[in-house]
């Protein structure tokens, strides 16, 4: 076996692991807390574990390139092994809302190295082939498998025994990384400003990186674009989240116990979407994918909105995530082509932390709106964020072919 095919095995599986035991460990922690507390204060624990990509994902994105890619995952499975185990032991509530904290703040890093780590394991000519295994992974652990999985762990053995399943699944993931072969740190692009201010470990420093990471975006149309739409996708998403159960229950009469079907059937939209990607059965860029996997999503998603039928909802959620998988793949491959190699972890950083900020913004929008205009058009609102976003996307796209053919059948005349 190449170490390429060895490489993308390993990380493909270990992807799917770390999905996994994240799943396994919130659903039991979400299990402690329905039993011993309040919903206020299982709000408050959701928002504990979202918090951190939104703070630290901007100082991250200054730090996350400068470290030995391969030891930095190694050390930060070994640590939320550890932590994990931990959440057997603590009982206050306080203490509990910490170790969460500390859990969600190393998941800040592990996710955007894992992206940053995936051009370094196979061919440029596969990128696009990978993207889309890892979307595929992605979609039938995070979708379908972890949940029902976790679910069946947690009733059999319990919350602890579910922790400690969770922290062995660290372990495992961990030693499966000694495996990886990673190229050596990127060389870092010190800019004359950074170089003045001291070691390229010292915090000024360290910000200064995350502005130039920042910088690097701004000045980039395509990522800009991508981080913009990317951005409005989050918050329908955010909506989407905090609205569609009772939108199931109280529009379509689904029962509660049934919504997990419908998620999964997202799940296998999310799929064949990340599926056709790597087929390539279009000639569309990544970035020409991208919009249309988004004005997809949203389109799907506002006709679901007026919908009153329960099969044609079913088949509406699967467009929608086949539109989501289009997007979310095409995301991670213009960032790979766009952003620089040294500089690539910081990149999904900050998509990460703007991703979750869009997310919490959208639910506290769903929580003010809710009562006012009802759950159906809140949910509605949900699709017309992103549509608004991938129409001028699209438009923007088709003016410059218009301006191009203009320019080739009316050339300027020359100068005599």
């Amino acid at each position: 076996m190449s170490p390429y095919n060895a490489n993308k095995l390993i990380l493909l599986g270990g992807a799917g692991i770390s999905l996994a035991a994240n799943w396994l460990y919130t659903l039991a922690l979400m299990s402690v807390f329905i039993e011993r507390y309040d919903p206020v204060r299982v709000a408050i624990l959701m928002a504990v574990a979202t918090s951190p990509a939104v703070l630290l994902g901007p100082i991250i994105a200054g730090l996350i390139d400068r470290a030995d890619k391969k030891s930095l995952l190694f050390l930060l499975n070994i640590i939320q092994a550890c932590v994990v185990l931990l959440l057997c032991l603590v009982q206050g509530l306080v203490t509990t809302y910490a170790v969460t904290f500390v859990l969600a703040s190393l998941n800040v890093f592990v996710v955007p190295l894992i992206k940053a780590v995936m051009p370094t394991t196979t061919a440029k000519e596969n990128l696009a082939n990978l993207n889309s295994m890892f979307g595929m992974v992605y979609s039938v652990v995070g979708y379908v498998a972890a949940p029902m999985i976790s679910a069946l762990l947690i009733s059999v053995l319990g919350a602890e025994m579910s922790f400690m399943v969770g922290s062995g699944l660290f372990f495992i993931l961990s030693i499966m990384i000694l495996g990886v072969s990673i190229p050596k740190k990127q060389e870092i692009r010190r800019t004359d400003e950074t170089k003045k201010m001291g070691t390229p470990w010292e915090v000024r420093v360290i910000l200064l990186s995350s502005k130039e990471v920042l910088r690097v975006i701004a000045t980039n149309k395509i990522l800009l674009s991508t981080f913009f739409a990317y951005g409005s996708a989050s918050l329908a998403l955010g909506v989407i989240h905090s609205v569609d159960i009772s939108f199931f229950t109280q529009i379509l009469g689904v029962k509660s116990g049934n919504y997990g079907v419908f998620v999964s059937i997202s799940g296998i939209g999310v799929f064949l979407g990340s599926f056709f990607f790597g087929r390539r059965y279009w000639k569309w860029s990544p970035f020409q994918t991208f919009q249309s996997g988004l004005l997809f999503f949203s389109c799907a998603t506002i006709v679901f909105c007026l919908n009153t039928n329960v099969c044609v909802a079913g088949m509406l959620i699967f467009m929608a995530g086949a539109g989501e998988g289009l997007f979310e793949v095409s995301t991670i491959t213009v960032i790979h082509r766009e952003a620089r190699p040294d500089m690539m972890a910081g990149v999904f950083s900050l998509l990460e932390s703007m991703a979750k900020g869009c997310e919490l913004v959208a639910m506290v929008f769903s929580a003010l709106v809710l009562p006012l205009i009802g759950v159906k058009y809140t949910l509605l609102a949900a699709g017309v964020i992103p549509l608004i976003f991938a129409a001028a996307l699209l438009r923007n796209r088709y003016s410059k072919k218009s301006r191009s053919v203009q320019i080739r059948l009316n050339p300027p005349a020359r100068s005599s």
